[in-house]
């Protein structure tokens, strides 16, 4: 990684919605840290935070310094590893900005530098990963009637994206997703996010039961 690559994700209060989801495609990194004129840290941005502000019907062209968190949590240089550590974990963050005693940002800290190794890129796996996400989730009522159960958020994400960022971490790069209940929530959910895995659908026309919706992936699905 070059030096100071985290300049990349400094910008200002004046860019919009849009142009942030530009730099997180381009970096693939869904956070920005929000800063002045001498780098000092005003807030923060989240892919959530623009899913949200899109989802309540704010314009593209909003500026981020409309919906950013003007109080993240941060780290102060020199960075403590296991601070960091602790942190991440219970404050359910995947990026910790690193600022010096003006406030100045000065790094970065991301959660995947501690907690999960990254595969090498011969160790990618070839096997798809299917997960059912059709049900409806009667067991989180009455959460679920207005979110299907895979997009309940867990920290600063859905459920649904913890485990397939996870099996991700683990190589594998192909997912395809069985939907029934609200699978149109799930699809534009997964329009917007920028991931380094690919993601296919497959649509029940009616609830087929337990692992029932494996049946509609017979022509995709040639190997293990």
């Amino acid at each position: 990684m070059k030096p100071n690559w985290f300049l990349d994700l400094c910008t200002t209060r004046e860019l919009t919605l849009r142009e942030g989801i530009e730099i997180m495609n381009r970096t693939g990194h869904q956070f920005l840290m929000i800063v002045d004129d001498e780098r000092v840290l005003l807030g923060v941005v989240t892919d959530g935070d623009i899913r949200r502000g899109i989802a309540k019907g704010l314009p593209l062209e909003t500026k981020v310094g409309e919906i950013m968190t003007v109080k993240p949590v941060v780290l102060h240089s020199p960075v403590e590893e296991a601070e960091a550590l602790d942190l991440i974990k219970s404050k359910m963050v995947r990026y910790l900005p690193v600022v010096d005693e003006s406030h100045r940002v000065c790094d970065l800290v991301s959660w995947q530098d501690f907690l999960i190794e990254r595969p090498k890129e011969e160790a990618i796996r070839p096997e798809p990963v299917v997960i059912m996400a059709g049900g409806k989730g009667t067991r989180l009522d009455p959460f679920t009637r207005i979110l299907p159960k895979p997009l309940i958020p867990f920290g600063d994400k859905p459920m649904i994206e913890w485990i397939m960022d996870n099996f991700a971490q683990q190589g594998f790069k192909k997912f395809w997703l069985t939907l029934n209940y609200k699978k149109e929530a799930i699809k534009n959910y997964f329009s917007g996010t920028v991931k380094n895995y690919s993601i296919g659908f497959v649509e029940e026309d009616q609830p087929l039961g337990t692992a029932g919706s494996l049946h509609l992936l017979r022509e995709y699905l040639t190997d293990t």
